[in-house]
């Protein structure tokens, strides 16, 4: 099929006509022609990268995730191109990935609110790094741990200075475990947790951000 004088910068459009002994035949332009979502772990981040043939009349991208594949929460976006013919690669990066199994879907919205799915990635992040969940926080939050030493462990939480702003002595910890904590009243902001045990020779970090 040929299409004369066609423009990138035009509207979208359906074409459609009845072919002989019953036959027809419908031609819609599709908001997005997406590529496949990939993810893959980079230096305590989860990359994903995604790219577009054509668009239009697009608005964004909604970036979601999910630690069992069937829950998933709304946590970033980025903007689309739009209207296109061309080939745009697309960057989101996940500086603050769940420990264990990690995944992703996009939503593509268009202009009239219309949402469509990606397809499901899946990373699968270890890290022996104290989380923090959730992160970003508003006042509570809990920190989660594993493999540490069976002596007692310092929790500290200093601000993006570097100044300390909490500490709380902890038990010996035999193994995993978990410890809730709040900063009600704290500005918002970058903040930097520590685990030490009593001794000084085992020190584990972790990066939240609190809003």
């Amino acid at each position: 099929m040929y299409i004369d004088n066609f423009s990138s910068n035009g509207q979208a459009f359906d074409l459609g006509w009845n072919l002989t002994n019953g036959a027809s035949l419908d031609c819609t332009v599709l908001p997005v022609d997406l590529l496949d979502l990939h993810a893959r772990p980079i230096k305590g981040s989860v990359e994903l990268n995604w790219a577009t043939v054509s668009e239009t009349n697009t608005s964004h991208f909604i970036v979601e995730r999910s630690m069992d594949a069937i829950s998933f929460d709304r946590f970033g976006s980025l903007p689309s191109a739009g209207t296109s013919v061309s080939l745009i690669d697309y960057t989101f990066v996940d500086d603050f990935p769940y420990a264990g199994s990690n995944y992703y879907r996009l939503i593509q919205v268009d202009l009239d609110g219309t949402e469509k799915p990606s397809n499901v990635v899946h990373v699968l992040f270890k890290s022996g790094a104290p989380i923090v969940v959730p992160n970003p926080m508003l006042d509570n939050a809990t920190v989660y741990f594993d493999e540490l030493p069976e002596d007692g462990m310092i929790l500290r939480i200093m601000d993006a200075g570097g100044r300390i702003v909490w500490s709380v002595p902890m038990g010996p910890v035999n193994g995993s475990g978990r410890f809730d904590f709040s900063l009600a009243g704290f500005d918002a902001g970058a903040y930097f947790l520590t685990l030490t045990n009593a001794n000084g020779t085992y020190e584990m970090h972790a990066r939240f951000v609190k809003q």
